[in-house]
């Protein structure tokens, strides 16, 4: 896991990783945001239903 970065060039998962303990994965952006911001569920979910909102007051203009 990469936890601090005082200068990023590049990072890409690879076929062939430079260590054999490599790993590379991925999670779900709703997941990684409430994990770096400390968002309680509550404040979650009022943020998507507003988004939802932002989205369907843009789709009636249209």
């Amino acid at each position: 896991t990469i936890t601090r970065v005082s200068k990023l060039l590049d990072v890409s998962p690879v076929t062939y990783p430079a260590y054999n303990d490599t790993e590379a994965s991925t999670r779900a952006l709703e997941e990684a945001r409430a994990a770096c911001s400390g968002d309680s569920e509550e404040q979650r979910q009022l943020a998507q239903h507003q988004e939802q909102q932002y989205r369907d007051r843009l789709l009636q203009t249209l």
